[in-house]
This record gives C-alpha cells, structure tokens and sequence, in this order.
C-alpha cells in the first residue's frame, strides 16, 4: 500500500508518495529512540527525584509506546516487538559501557548476542 502527502512550500504543492510499510519501519526507529531516550533519562532521574529527567523519561516513554502503536497498525507484533525490545536492551546496554562506564562482561555480550540472534530468527519468516 502507498501512502500519499501533500505538502505547500513557497507557494508550491507538491505529492509525496510513501511505502506504508517504509514509513511504519520509520516509526519503528522513533521509538526505539524514544525508548532509548527514556533509558537515558531514567539513568539521569535518581529514582524519579529529578525533576527535569522524570519529566523526559515520562515524556520519551509515551512517544515510545504511542510510535510503536503506529508501527503495529502496518506489521506483525510479534517480531516487530521483538525488534523494538531487543534493539532497546542491546543498545542501551551499549550505551551503558560506552557513556557510563558500565563494566563489559562475557555474560553481557553473550546475552546482547542471543538476543540479536533471536530477533534475527523471529524474522525469518518474513
């Protein structure tokens, strides 16, 4: 299916023509950088005790969850699910070593490793 926009700029109108699919796989990376954002955010709250960070971690969880609704409007839950969880684990676990010093173990990489593998079985079928 394809999906139509119009837009005006300068006076001028012009269509655009999307895949839905395309722009449901779109939604999907927003909001696991929504996701990825509320992680962050709630490293920042201490245990909600911040103000500004529990606001973001709040505000990025809602769009997380409202751009996965989209998503599952045009794919499959199950693996798309599966996606967005496992993305969101393996890169904030990521994110974890890289901006907070987070110790890197054979446990964590094999886990981050099994969890991409299973997200990549999951899709097999598609």
């Amino acid at each position: 299916m394809v999906a139509c926009a119009r837009y005006k700029r300068a006076g001028m109108s012009k269509e655009v023509f999307v895949n839905a699919n395309v722009l449901a796989w779109g939604l999907l990376v927003l909001s696991v950088l929504c996701e990825l954002a509320g992680n962050i955010a709630l490293r920042y709250s201490n245990g909600f005790s911040k103000p500004i960070p529990t606001i973001l971690t709040y505000v990025s969880y809602a769009f997380a969850i409202w751009f996965m609704a989209l998503t599952v409007k045009r794919l499959e839950l199950g693996p798309i699910y599966a996606i967005w969880a496992g993305s969101s684990v393996a890169i904030t676990a990521i994110i974890g070593v890289i901006a907070f010093s987070e110790v890197v173990s054979l446990p964590k990489i094999i886990g981050i490793l099994l969890i991409t593998a299973g997200v990549f079985a999951l899709n097999l079928e598609q």
